[in-house]
């Protein structure tokens, strides 16, 4: 049965992949691994490159790359996927560039030029953006009033960012454009650890976890589709799609309820990325760029407070309040490529549809 299938798939995934470099338990020992510096070369590429693009704009989504243009950056950055991200923990830090770390606009334009030497930077909502600012606009809106994450103080809600829009893509950078007073610390969990978790403790939850849920195109559109949390990619190795909040609140629009069954395995997925010994904690530095396979790595935050109260608009006077730069990454690699894609489903409620 479903069940069955199920277990399989996952003792698939751990016959060869529980000691892997992606199973890292939460462990310090691991961020040693991921770290990574940018070399020389590369640096003098891209403070060329910034320099140029930023007397054109001081958007960086204005900006045009030409990988060719950057050869160092290009083979660095696909040298930290293959080693780091695919073969590796599946997570890069990368460390901050000292001649540009301090300077905000500078900093925004250093991790598009990476992205889109790795890829195509993804929109990331219906107004066309593609490096979107992570910072808290209003501190009295949660998600459960429709916030988006990236524009509350909240903590917790470890998540993966693949479930606005239904095409899986592979990778996520955010970079730490300035700290906050207190608080924001990120938090990383491996999904290998996670599944294994399930496998063994809670394998009734797996076949759950791979049926349908509804999703919102939060962001985008007031539509939903359908999608499972857990899905395998072409290495058999474990993806997830999720972030509750998001799910809960498409369930509850569109008038879904969810089943005892979906509930319970929520709790448990929601309680094992909970889990201490999974949680691999670290305070980002100002100008230090994660890197992360987006369906392997859920990341959160603890809560945050800043210096300054939150505004609608990001105050780059003063620039003292926490702010990231969140950038979505497609690629070309294989082992991603058609993942999960023959399940989803749009699905709109006859109520939004005759709005």
């Amino acid at each position: 049965g479903l069940l069955a299938r199920a277990c399989a798939n996952a003792a698939r995934a751990f016959s060869t992949a529980t000691h892997a470099p992606k199973a890292w338990q939460g462990s310090p020992a691991a961020l040693a691994q991921m770290k990574t510096q940018l070399p020389e070369p590369a640096v003098c590429e891209l403070v060329k490159w910034v320099g140029d693009a930023m007397t054109k704009s001081q958007n960086p989504d204005h900006a045009t790359v030409v990988p060719e243009e950057l050869p160092n950056v290009t083979a660095y950055v696909k040298d930290i996927e293959q080693r780091l991200l695919i073969e590796g923990p599946g997570l890069a830090l990368i460390n901050p560039i000292p001649s540009l770390a301090n300077d905000i606009q500078k900093m925004r334009f250093v991790t598009f030029a990476l992205t889109s030497c790795l890829g195509e930077p993804l929109v990331q909502n219906s107004q066309g953006e593609r490096s979107i600012l992570v910072f808290d606009r209003d501190a009295g809106r949660k998600m459960v009033d429709g916030q988006r994450y990236h524009q509350s103080h909240e903590g917790g809600s470890l998540h993966t960012d693949n479930v606005n829009v239904p095409d899986t893509w592979e990778y996520m950078f955010l970079t730490c454009l300035q700290p906050a007073v207190r608080g924001g610390e990120s938090i990383m969990v491996s999904a290998f650890d996670v599944l294994h978790h399930l496998e063994r403790h809670h394998p009734e939850t797996l076949p759950v976890l791979q049926a349908d849920f509804m999703w919102e195109l939060r962001g985008f559109d007031d539509r939903f589709y359908k999608a499972p949390v857990l899905f395998f990619n072409n290495r058999n190795e474990p993806c997830f799609r999720w972030l509750r909040e998001y799910l809960e609140s498409a369930h509850a629009r569109s008038g879904m309820a969810l089943t005892d069954d979906q509930q319970h395995a929520l709790n448990v997925l929601t309680a094992t990325t909970e889990l201490p010994e999974l949680q691999l904690h670290h305070a980002m530095s100002k100008g230090e760029i994660m890197f992360a396979n987006d369906m392997q790595v859920f990341h959160g935050r603890t809560t945050f407070y800043d210096a300054e109260p939150a505004q609608p608009e990001y105050d780059f006077g003063s620039g003292v309040n926490r702010l990231l730069q969140r950038n979505w990454v497609a690629t070309s690699t294989e082992k991603y490529r058609r993942s999960n894609q023959s399940r989803y489903e749009y699905w709109t409620p006859k109520a939004v549809a005759t709005q």
